[in-house]
């Protein structure tokens, strides 16, 4: 690795630069703030540069001529500017803002600035996604930001698991363009419904802790924003991608951007991804597709977005003890099985889940602006899943589905039918079917005195259907046993026949928000309140007869608040301190409401977080430096979880509300340019996170929701998991010219994750027998990621742009932990963990058009 580095830079050495650049830095006229993703265009060459999120850019392979550069970026000014470039030139370019300021308004959510909003937060700009990402997915670009984890786990498609600052994805708000993605009804992440959207988005931003975000959003660890591309210049491109890499993975692409008249621009993006999986049977095949129409008609903006990721793909959900991954490898898949010779999932997923957002922009004068956006969902699908009993299994540890299509196929059960055979066991294929509508309505208002106040409303409405049905009856021709009260327990059923449960959930939400902001350049103070009310109700269609009245619960209704500030002071150009504190009540989730027999759990309460942070930054040309502490207090945390006793063959159902967290850290990122071709960039987190106190509460047996059993979970000391808390990265971004319009870039990435201990069993933590301590910490690893390749501009070609890149992960083909869960035990042998990848690489050819 070093003698490659060295390598690189005695070829540098030897090149002969044969053209000049031009580079520089694009901010606000008024504020000096740096301008992100603002289009530079040489005119009459047909290419240019895209600032990043520094503001700065830089264009390579200029002939030592007179040039004409434009600057042009949604809301502000366009700007010409006429260069004599005889040698490198470096400028800074000040847009003023257009009297109709849609970049502000157009509601993709609070976007956080540098030396002016409070809070702790990190860019990532499209030139980093494109280069870097290669042919993982897409939260895989975000594990450089100080304290955030992003686990594969067991390494299906999408299947990642995202934590900040030791929170896991249901305490963090996750938007694209400023409307959450979290599902309303448990706050997870399903990442796969967002399949391959990398190569239109514009940027992304993580906000950590409370964020800036105004309305009322579930952000206790932070706020993600994806921002997808949005392009109302007069410009148009073609774009046609393809990336091969490991495991048979193939994707193309094409994108393209078409302005149809001055006013009306339309942007879209097609793939198609497909591969073998690295693990076992996690095969996928999904296509992404995504289209933007946006017009500008006077003081008005329309924008219409487009997306959706139909997919399939197999999965891998058991984790494997130590002494089993030895055994059996890493590639291990403990979910299939052969059935007659060909491969059988025991878990896969297929979904597909369209949806339409509609913004639109009203700006009234230079000092009201009303915006809004409405957002549509209908997704359905679902996926394979195994039945409550175990399967037997062959001598290579795969699931023995021939020895069980044997004996449904022989299975003459005379009770039922002297002709047909039944199914002992079956797979099952789970549906769920929802549609989910959002709005968010923004008004924002300059006083006079230079208050800028900001006041709206937001709501969702989110309905589902959630059923199981006999997915394979391996063997047999019929099923008996639907758990549907409505029905003959004699009933014979048959492929496709819904069996375990049906039930349909509702969830809505209604808030407001207020939100005053102060900035004079020097200080920059805001103050904001949200209110929200969050119900939820249900539907069972299978425990309860249908007159009976307690088939649906009824709407159970939390208010929750939010009450936050922070100030940001600039104590001259280069150095600034800010300081934020809130306090945020949150709505338990449906899971923590209703057990999955429509019983509503007893003392249900909301969460509470209290969260205060001080921060620093330094800002110059040649580099940036932000430091910042947090602390978070996190009270009446509910937990919810089911336990299958092997020994009684009974299952439990536990809602436990009281526990309490501590979480607490330093954190840093910084960027150094050496020079104009070489820069060191890297960051650093430490955190402690820890239960305060034991917790206690009730559980009950499935077949006996009535009877109450007493639960007292020992974690108080112990640390919350799942997550390191120690985190350092550092790169290295080199970029040389080779010769007039080729430029080569070499970007090594040196990632360290430590301190990281496994998610608790809190079932396991309440038997007296077991050991109670600290459980076994994940072993400390460092990984290096290489990511290097060819930018060629071509100014007298049909080909305007071409782009060949590589990646390589795991260079140094390190094993490693990525994840642990302890287990009911707490012997250390016990503990099921997931194994990070091999060494694997891809390659990139991109072609502009």
């Amino acid at each position: 690795m070093i003698r490659l580095f060295l390598f690189v830079l005695f070829v540098n050495s030897l090149v002969l630069a044969q053209s000049v650049s031009l580079s520089g830095r694009v901010v606000d006229s008024l504020t000096a703030e740096p301008l992100i993703n603002v289009n530079i265009l040489i005119e009459g060459k047909n290419y240019g540069a895209i600032s990043d999120n520094e503001g700065k850019f830089k264009i390579n392979d200029l002939q030592n001529e007179t040039v004409v550069v434009r600057f042009s970026y949604v809301g502000y000014k366009t700007k010409y500017f006429h260069f004599n470039l005889s040698s490198d030139t470096t400028i800074t370019v000040k847009l003023t803002q257009k009297a109709i300021m849609f970049q502000e308004s157009l509601v993709k959510g609070k976007y956080a600035s540098i030396r002016e909003t409070p809070v702790a937060f990190t860019n990532i700009a499209s030139r980093e996604i494109q280069r870097n990402l290669g042919a993982r997915f897409l939260t895989d670009i975000i594990r450089s930001v100080p304290n955030v984890f992003v686990s594969e786990q067991g390494g299906g498609f999408a299947d990642s698991r995202l934590s900040i600052r030791g929170f896991d994805q249901t305490s963090i708000a996750v938007m694209i363009n400023g409307i959450p993605i979290n599902n309303p009804e448990n706050g997870e992440i399903y990442w796969s419904n967002w399949g391959d959207l990398s190569d239109v988005v514009q940027s992304i931003q993580v906000q950590r802790g409370l964020s800036a975000t105004p309305y009322s959003v579930s952000s206790i660890g932070g706020v993600v924003n994806i921002i997808t591309k949005s392009d109302f210049s007069n410009d148009n491109s073609f774009k046609i991608k393809s990336v091969i890499s490991s495991e048979n993975y193939k994707k193309f692409l094409f994108t393209f951007a078409a302005s149809i008249s001055d006013n009306l621009k339309l942007t879209g993006m097609i793939s198609r991804i497909t591969s073998d999986g690295y693990a076992d049977q996690t095969w996928l095949d999904a296509y992404s597709y995504y289209f933007s129409l946006g017009w500008t008609l006077k003081n008005n903006l329309i924008e219409i977005q487009i997306m959706g990721s139909p997919q399939k793909h197999g999965q891998r959900m058991t984790p494997l003890t130590m002494d089993t991954w030895k055994l059996r490898g890493k590639r291990f898949n403990a979910d299939w099985g052969y059935l007659n010779g060909q491969p059988l999932n025991l878990r896969d997923n297929e979904f597909h889940k369209p949806s339409i957002t509609l913004n639109h922009v009203w700006q009234k004068n230079k000092n009201f602006v009303l915006s809004n956006s409405l957002y549509l969902s209908y997704g359905y699908g679902g996926g394979t899943v195994p039945p409550w009993s175990e399967f037997s299994r062959t001598d290579d540890g795969l699931i023995d589905f021939d020895k069980e299509w044997e004996f449904n196929s022989d299975n003459i059960d005379s009770t039922y039918s002297t002709e047909l055979t039944r199914s002992d066991k079956a797979l099952r294929f789970t549906k769920h079917i929802h549609t989910w509508i959002a709005f968010l309505s923004s008004a924002n208002y300059k006083l006079n005195n230079g208050i800028n106040l900001t006041f709206g409303l937001d709501g969702k409405y989110y309905s589902a259907e959630n059923y199981s049905t006999l997915g394979n009856l391996l063997g047999g021709d019929y099923y008996i046993g639907s758990g549907n009260v409505n029905q003959d327990p004699d009933k014979l059923l048959y492929l496709g026949d819904k069996v375990d449960y049906d039930a349909d959930s509702y969830a809505r939400s209604l808030g407001v928000f207020l939100q005053a902001e102060h900035n004079n350049n020097v200080v920059n103070a805001y103050i904001n309140l949200a209110f929200a009310i969050t119900g939820y109700n249900r539907i069972d269609n299978f425990n309860y007869k249908y007159s009976d009245p307690k088939r649906e619960t009824g709407w159970k209704r939390f208010p929750t608040y939010t009450i936050k500030a922070g100030i940001n002071y600039n104590f001259n150009n280069y150095n600034n301190a800010y300081f934020n504190i809130g306090n945020y009540s949150k709505a338990p989730l449906s899971m923590n409401v209703f057990s999955y027999t429509n019983e509503p759990y007893a003392d249900v309460k909301n969460e509470k977080v209290i969260s205060a942070e001080l921060g620093y930054g330094y800002n110059t040309e040649k580099m940036y430096l932000k430091l910042n502490t947090f602390i978070t207090w996190w009270k009446d945390k509910a937990f919810n979880f089911a336990y299958y006793d092997p020994n009684s063959f009974q299952a439990y159902k536990f809602n436990i509300y009281g526990a309490e967290a501590l979480h607490r850290g330093i954190e840093g990122e910084g960027k150094y340019n050496f020079s104009k071709n070489i820069s060191l960039d890297g960051m650093f987190s430490v955190s402690l996170n820890e239960w305060l106190k034991d917790v206690t509460g009730y559980g009950h047996l499935e077949a006996l929701p009535g009877v109450d059993i007493p639960v007292n979970a020992k974690i108080g000391g112990l640390y919350v998991g799942g997550f390191p808390m120690l985190k350092l990265n550092f790169g290295v971004d080199l970029t040389q010219q080779i010769f007039r319009g080729l430029q080569f870039y070499f970007n090594p990435k040196i990632l360290f994750n430590g301190f990281h201990y496994p998610r608790l069993n809190i079932s396991g933590r309440n038997d007296e027998s077991v050991d109670l301590a600290q459980p076994s910490k994940i072993p400390n690893y460092y990984l290096l990621n290489l990511h290097l390749g060819f930018d060629w501009k071509m100014t007298r070609s049909f080909i305007k742009n071409f782009n060949l890149g590589m990646n390589i992960y795991n260079l140094l083909n390190k094993d490693y932990m990525i994840d642990a869960y302890e287990s009911n035990t707490g012997d250390p042998q016990t503990t099921t963990v997931w194994l990070a990848r091999d060494r694997w690489m891809d390659v990139s050819l991109m072609l502009g058009f």
